[in-house]
């Protein structure tokens, strides 16, 4: 018997190690996994799926990790709101085919897949580890994937993984944040697909929107420069009848990267390079990523942030000035008072490399190109702005990402991208809000202005107010005509108005008459506009410098016609000749009226 005893041992004891060393990527009806050392590891090594108590937690959780990583990187749990107090947890298949988490002894679910299992299939499950990270509950009589951990993500994103909305189903995937380094639990920030409108991503606190990655464009998302074109990543996005979704697929499938949404609201893309965690990209990071900054019709220029981040798109003032120059820029700006948008002198202003108003209310067209979104932009006075939905004109980074993307959802039908039929059109007829500047990345946006605007400025540098004329289809303000150039205003208390005698007049807040309608010379000369001397009335048009960048007071150099002998333009500073243009051949000579040129 003593014989008998020693070879029940030895059996025994080989079994227990050949459990341990062979690593094994499936659970079966009849292989759980239990707490105290059982982990899945999948084909490749890539993934392993086990028990672990996070930070200083001694709480017992579910998750899957990067098997490979020395540091170990959850990437999804289970049980994440229903901890387990001690390591009696078992991971098995019941007899209704489903995936359960429960206590030894006990078969009160903590957690279950609770999917719909036919009869025959019912004890024919099994729940499989993949090399994408990808945990999956398949029906082995048909190989039918009824189950997916990739539908019910954490706070990581991981390759060929959806973010998105299945439009049929209701599935919707999004990344919400852990509590705490110690508590996997459902947290504060997520990060979804807001299908509204035009498709964008936010980040949420609770509900309160705190960041908008923007729309797809075809290249990046609009609020995410840094998502250019690399070796790594190819980025695909889907919106058609059945889902929208983002998805990025890697072109090495020996490189570990994933996206996070962290507890303090960062949503952080990074790469695993030596022994951490390598940053490419995170966002919010900075002032002007806040969403709604700066209030409806104006824009966030980071660049600017020692004047004042916010500025007024062309053809707006701020709302509440004194809550603007006080640099509260919530408010946001309107038109300009007197401005028409709907008459022959509309036009459009290129804003250049910026993350676009926010698309919840923009109208799309895919079926426009760039020149005929703008025609149809013109045909609706309520249009305020217009750009490109798609500036890639292709749909490749899709294509090279659906046979990866295949691999880690077998059994699932990856459904084409929506043809694009040309570059698409985005229209905005309400407030445009949410928009920010890039210093190179970005994408173009086009604002309805009328041709020229009257208003008030600050010129460079300068806080005083002037009234003046400047060019709205020139991004750089240039001002070609000043009012009160001489007379400044140090608040933002001007009043433009006509008086009882039909003259315009401009008022500060203490109703002191600072300039009204009367001849006044400036430093431009417009098409059209006239140089020279009236002789019937002694109108003399000249045109005098700014005192400098910051000052459109009248400067010290002089530009005019000299009508002695044969008329001639003269350069002066101060009173000295400093140039000579000389005659001009085909001067305007009225010898009875004026001399000119036009």
């Amino acid at each position: 018997m003593k014989p008998a005893k020693g070879l029940l041992g030895t059996v025994l004891l080989l079994s227990l190690v050949f459990r341990i060393c062979i690593s094994f990527d499936t659970i079966t009806l009849n292989q759980p996994i239990k707490d105290g050392g059982d982990n899945l590891v999948s084909n490749q090594k890539a993934f392993a799926l086990g028990f672990f108590s996070p930070g200083n937690s001694n709480l017992r959780y579910v998750g899957i990790w990067y098997n490979e990583i020395t540091e170990q990187t959850v990437v999804w749990v289970a049980n994440r709101d229903n901890p387990l107090n001690d390591t009696s947890g078992v991971l098995s298949i019941n007899g209704q085919g489903n995936l359960v988490l429960h206590k030894q002894n006990q078969t009160f679910p903590i957690w279950s897949t609770n999917v719909s299992v036919s009869i025959s299939s019912s004890n024919n499950s099994k729940a499989q580890l993949l090399d994408s990270g990808n945990l999956v509950l398949v029906q082995q009589d048909n190989q039918r994937v009824i189950w997916q951990s990739f539908d019910y993500p954490t706070n990581t994103l991981l390759p060929f993984m959806k973010l998105g909305l299945e439009k049929r189903t209701g599935l919707n995937r999004y990344l919400t944040s852990w509590k705490s380094k110690d508590d996997p639990g459902t947290g504060n920030a997520s990060f979804r697909i807001d299908p509204t409108g035009f498709p964008q991503l936010f980040l949420y606190m609770g509900r309160t929107q705190m960041w908008r990655a923007g729309p797809w464009n075809g290249l990046r998302l609009s609020g995410v420069p840094e998502m250019t074109k690399n070796f790594i990543f190819n980025v695909s996005f889907v919106n058609d009848q059945d889902e929208i979704f983002i998805m990025y697929g890697i072109t090495d499938n020996r490189i570990f990267s994933r996206m996070v949404v962290d507890e303090s609201g960062i949503v952080e893309r990074s790469t695993w390079h030596g022994s951490k965690w390598v940053e490419f990209w995170s966002d919010p990071k900075e002032t002007c990523d806040n969403y709604l900054k700066c209030g409806p019709n104006s824009y966030c220029d980071p660049y600017n942030a020692v004047k004042f981040e916010c500025t007024c798109l062309p053809g707006f003032e701020p709302k509440l000035p004194r809550d603007w120059y006080l640099r509260d820029g919530s408010g946001g700006c309107m038109r300009k008072p007197g401005v028409s948008t709907c008459n022959s002198g509309k036009g459009f202003v290129k804003l250049a490399r910026v993350k676009v108003p926010d698309t919840s209310v923009a109208r799309a067209n895919m079926s426009l190109s760039l020149k005929e979104c703008e025609k149809e932009c013109l045909r609706n006075c309520s249009c305020m702005a217009y750009t490109s939905a798609n500036v890639s004109m292709g749909s490749g980074g899709f294509r090279n990402s659906v046979q990866g993307w295949a691999r880690a959802h077998p059994g699932h039908e990856l459904h084409p991208p929506l043809s694009m039929g040309g570059i698409g059109c985005l229209t905005w007829h309400r407030d445009l809000v949410d928009t920010r500047s890039y210093s190179n990345e970005g994408q173009d946006l086009y604002i309805r202005v009328d041709a020229v605007v009257l208003g008030f400025f600050s010129p460079d540098n300068s806080s005083n107010r002037y009234l003046g004329i400047w060019h709205v289809k020139v991004t750089q303000q240039t001002v070609v005509w000043v009012a009160n150039r001489n007379d400044p205003i140090n608040d933002s208390s001007g009043v433009l108005s006509i008086n009882q005698y039909g003259n315009l007049v401009l008022h500060d807040s203490s109703n002191r008459l600072l300039w009204s309608t009367n001849v006044s010379v400036q430093d431009t000369l417009l098409p059209k506009m006239k140089l020279g001397l009236n002789r019937k009335i002694g109108l003399d048009r000249f045109l005098t410098s700014w005192k400098s960048q910051d000052d459109p007071g009248i400067g010290d150099c002089l530009y005019k016609m000299n009508p002695s002998g044969s008329p001639q333009f003269i350069l002066y500073k101060g009173l000295t000749m400093y140039w000579r243009l000389g005659p001009w051949p085909w001067l305007s000579t009225n010898h009875s009226h004026e001399i000119l040129i036009l």
